[in-house]
């Protein structure tokens, strides 16, 4: 998995319906889509530390994946 420090500059958030279950996905400005595979992993049942071990073994996978730390930020008690 390959990892930086760097802040990811989201140009699109959206909240999907995933089994009566919302799952948010970002959209980069250079159009890469960012989506929690952790969150469908529980909906669906399955063992989260398994599949993480599998997406790390995946030859595409692996390359694409990250690990991301999300902020939520409470954007009405900031404008008030």
């Amino acid at each position: 998995m390959s990892q930086s420090n760097q802040e990811l500059q989201i140009a699109e958030q959206k909240t999907v319906i995933f089994y009566d279950d919302e799952i948010t996905a970002v959209r980069l400005s250079d159009g890469r889509v960012f989506i929690p595979v952790r969150p469908i992993c529980e909906t669906l049942g399955l063992d989260w530390s398994a599949q993480y071990r599998r997406i790390n073994g995946d030859l595409v996978l692996a390359d694409v994946a990250m690990s991301v730390v999300v902020t939520a930020t409470d954007i009405e008690a900031l404008l008030t």
